[in-house]
């Protein structure tokens, strides 16, 4: 500690004196006092208003933390000291305590048993953070880190409120299990780890939490008394929800149109919530059971029907689905009375089920192809093709379901590539095959004049078809040559004559 001399002066009418080294000397009218090497360190503290230095304290031993033996130099850390549990050792908490920064280090564990736990500021986590009892809170007001193969497990809390976030979570690790967790701030969940929760997300207030990596909750998000926060799926992160109420549970926003992101409704029965602009990036089901619309959708990314789950547009409404990814269907998909409309620029695909079926499928593509990638589609009502192609590949395309519903082509622009078989029912009607290649349009239009009803299956093939047979002459009329930029095959199926 420093020293520092003080000069104090007082004037008076007759003298001076001095107090020098302890001796005072007298002369003429002014009185100095000479004070020197005064140690001024109360004066620093009255300065700073603070004589606390945030010491750090590290563990000795395993032990309980109120016990001077488990620190080093038998301090026992209060709310100002920074704190690092060492390698090997155990500290459990078992009276209510507090400290300033908090470090566990790899091989170190800190174990809370149901009493009021703070930490002030921030905490870092390399080895194991535990809490085994539903009782007390754990308070986190700084940013939260937990590194490659730190573990958290505070499971056993399932009361939200007694785990309190208010600062940022960066997560490394993939052995993170949270029971249920609220937050009274603003945060941002980051890293390249997962973050797991058992039971309920909840907020507060109207805070919103920002979500850059992958969480995992088991129970409702924002479930405990219902607050108007965000909840924001950013850039490449995932949302795994189980809960039995959608996302935000009727309250608040819930954002999911960050290119690269993906919600995944994982549990059983599920609400599918329609999200702030109706908008998901990629959307997944998995788990088992129905997935139900709220609302019509745009996907931006990609659509996945996980096996052993049920996409269900909605019995009663009817929604419609927008995507611009490609479908993937590996599940159950009740299409009602719904539209499904392929928007995208990129080629999509459809894959997945080998005979997928469409109430209303619309083709309305600024440029590229929808792609039959593993099967044939049936359109079962209407076929609107605005724009774009569509390329069977090796499958088919089928408009119609039989002579009773036939249904209907809405053709603007676009081409189909391969097979597409219509039903046909009637006489005296042109019927149209926008058949043709990804370059040419090689339409063909069909009138019957005598039919016993069935399906016309009609493609285009561009390859020369050869001059076998010709000369062909028929009625007087004379075919020498044939046309070498291709042919159309038609077959008559199902009855048709």
């Amino acid at each position: 500690m420093k020293s520092k001399s003080i000069h104090i002066v007082y004037y008076t009418n007759t003298i001076v004196e001095r107090l020098i080294g302890g001796n005072i000397q007298r002369s003429g009218r002014k009185l100095q006092l000479l004070l020197f090497k005064f140690i001024i360190s109360f004066c620093i503290f009255l300065s700073t208003g603070s004589l606390s230095l945030q010491a750090q304290i590290t563990s000795a031993a395993s032990g309980n933390w109120n016990l001077p033996a488990t620190w080093v130099g038998g301090v026992v850390p209060g709310a100002g000291n920074d704190v690092v549990i060492a390698n090997g050792h155990t500290v459990t908490v078992t009276d209510d305590r507090a400290c300033n920064n908090l470090t566990i280090n790899l091989g170190g564990t800190l174990q809370l048993t149901g009493s009021n736990f703070t930490i002030n500021g921030t905490t870092n986590i390399s080895g194991t953070l535990n809490d085994n009892n539903n009782n007390g809170v754990d308070n986190f007001i700084g940013a939260i880190t937990i590194n490659s193969g730190g573990i958290w497990n505070t499971t056993s809390v399932i009361w939200s409120s007694r785990v309190q976030i208010r600062n940022n979570i960066t997560n490394n690790s993939n052995s993170v299990n949270f029971g249920a967790l609220r937050v009274y701030n603003n945060i941002v969940i980051d890293g390249n780890g997962t973050l797991n929760l058992t039971s309920n997300f909840n907020f507060d207030n109207a805070y919103t939490v920002t979500n850059r990596t992958t969480v995992t909750i088991n129970g409702i998000l924002n479930q405990f008394n219902p607050q108007n926060g965000t909840w924001i799926n950013d850039l490449n992160s995932t949302l795994n929800y189980l809960g039995t109420s959608p996302p935000m549970n009727g309250v608040g926003t819930f954002t999911a149109n960050a290119s690269g992101n993906t919600v995944n409704y994982a549990g059983t029965n599920q609400s599918i919530v329609t999200p702030s602009g109706s908008t998901y990036f990629h959307l997944t089901t998995s788990g088992s059971n129905t997935k139900t619309l709220q609302g019509s959708i745009n996907v931006n990314g990609d659509l996945t029907i996980g096996a052993g789950t049920t996409l269900d547009v909605s019995a009663a409404n009817n929604y419609n689905i927008t995507i611009q990814g490609n479908w993937d269907h590996q599940g159950t998909f009740e299409e009602r009375q719904g539209t499904v409309i392929f928007s995208g620029t990129n080629p999509q695909t459809i894959t997945g089920n080998p005979n997928e079926t469409f109430y209303n499928l619309t083709i309305n593509k600024a440029a590229s192809e929808v792609q039959f990638i593993t099967g044939n589609v049936v359109v079962s009502n209407t076929l609107t093709m605005s724009s774009g192609n569509v390329d069977a590949n090796n499958y088919r395309l089928t408009l119609g379901t039989g002579t009773g519903n036939v249904g209907t082509l809405s053709h603007t622009s676009g081409t189909i590539i391969g097979e597409f078989e219509r039903w046909i029912n009637n006489t005296g009607l042109d019927i149209l095959f926008p058949v043709g290649t990804s370059t040419n349009e090689n339409f063909a239009i069909i009138n019957f004049t005598n039919l016993s009803g069935g399906s016309l299956i009609v493609e285009f093939d561009p390859a020369d078809p050869g001059a076998s047979g010709l000369p062909l002459s028929e009625n007087g009329l004379n075919i020498n040559n044939q046309f070498t930029n291709g042919f159309w095959n038609f077959i008559a199926a199902n009855g048709l004559a």
